[in-house]
């Protein structure tokens, strides 16, 4: 899937994101609500510049079968921390400011993955980050790409 056009009623600047979320976040809408602007957002910001083509990290895997076929079939937009996380995180804070937001959001990385190591994250962590994510002592405390790094999972740069 391609990026959204700047034409689309629906494009949002990065910064329009945060903004949006923010004034959601203090408003008196319903958590529900509260929840579903936030998954949306958090859907557009990591797929901004592309669902595929377009996105910064690759699997090794993913990226070596992507310039093998030039095709996305097989192929996952994944996020390196769980959406779920991170809305959880947004929907806990108390009157949270745009740098609020704006810090959780940078937690927002999404990496292409082949199917087979979908599965493998998600038989090891579902929707969620191993504890020394969160640990300030740890060395891999907040480090967005633990999952694959515990699951042998090399992500990539890609330029586009």
């Amino acid at each position: 899937m391609p990026r959204l056009s700047k034409k689309n009623p629906a494009y949002r600047t990065k910064d329009q994101l945060v903004e949006d979320v923010t004034f959601v976040l203090n408003s008196p809408l319903s958590h529900g609500t509260k929840y579903v602007v936030c998954k949306q957002a958090a859907s557009a910001w990591t797929e901004h510049e592309g669902k595929y083509k377009g996105c910064g990290l690759w699997s090794k895997k993913a990226f070596e079968q992507y310039t093998a076929t030039a095709s996305v079939k097989n192929l996952r937009h994944e996020h390196a921390v769980p959406k779920k996380v991170v809305l959880a995180t947004l929907l806990r804070l108390q009157k949270p400011t745009k740098a609020d937001v704006a810090l959780w959001f940078e937690f927002l990385v999404a990496v292409v993955v082949t199917v087979k190591e979908d599965r493998q994250l998600n038989s090891r962590f579902e929707s969620s980050m191993p504890s020394e994510f969160y640990d300030p002592a740890s060395p891999s405390a907040l480090d967005t790409l633990l999952r694959y790094k515990q699951c042998g999972i090399e992500a990539l740069e890609v330029k586009w």
